[in-house]
């Protein structure tokens, strides 16, 4: 992890120097745009979250910031056409999208972590109760069953997937019939 955090901080501080501070200009000339700094704020919105985003976007903001009072790099015409309204309007944006997408990617965690949280607490009841637990999707004629439940009637618990045949061998035949006249 700690690499992957030098790597995505020092590399989007090296694009910054590049685009908004004219470093090798001789090398790459004016192919750096503003556009690169958006994979290194997707790129810490997904892995760091918001303090990820904040830290690249702070960066990218007194980069840009010193090259346009210095009048080089991305935004050298800026400071005098527009004021640095567009600098600000690109910061704005790149804001917007980094954030937008930390918060997505955070509230999809959480929302994992609530589920698995949930899967658990029903996992630990049924152990403790005893209780084993089927059930069987009628659309693709998958049946599940608990591990408990494959105990009971016998089937290998590393037995991913039960078949309509295996199912309909450990159930009596009348049970079998009324069950299917339920479904």
């Amino acid at each position: 992890r700690m690499f992957e955090t030098l790597a995505c901080f020092g590399l989007s501080f090296l694009a910054g120097q590049i685009i908004f501070l004219d470093w090798f200009i001789d090398t790459f000339g004016n192919f750096a745009n503003g556009f690169i700094m958006f994979f290194f704020v997707a790129w810490s919105a997904g892995r760091f979250g918001r303090h990820g985003v904040l830290l690249v976007i702070g960066m990218t903001a007194l980069q840009a910031l010193l090259g346009g009072v210095d009048g080089i790099g991305y935004f050298a015409a800026d400071s005098e056409q527009t004021e640095m309204v567009n600098l600000w309007l690109y910061l704005f944006v790149l804001t917007i999208v980094g954030m937008t997408q930390a918060l997505t990617i955070s509230r999809n965690r959480e929302s994992e972590a609530a589920l698995h949280a949930g899967d658990e607490r029903w996992r630990f009841a049924l152990e403790g109760a005893g209780d084993g637990v089927w059930d069987w999707n009628l659309q693709t004629h998958e049946i599940f069953l608990s591990p408990y439940s494959k105990d009971m009637l016998g089937f290998p618990l590393d037995e991913q997937k039960i078949s309509d045949q295996d199912w309909k061998s450990i159930i009596h035949p009348a049970d079998y019939e009324r069950l299917m006249y339920d479904l």
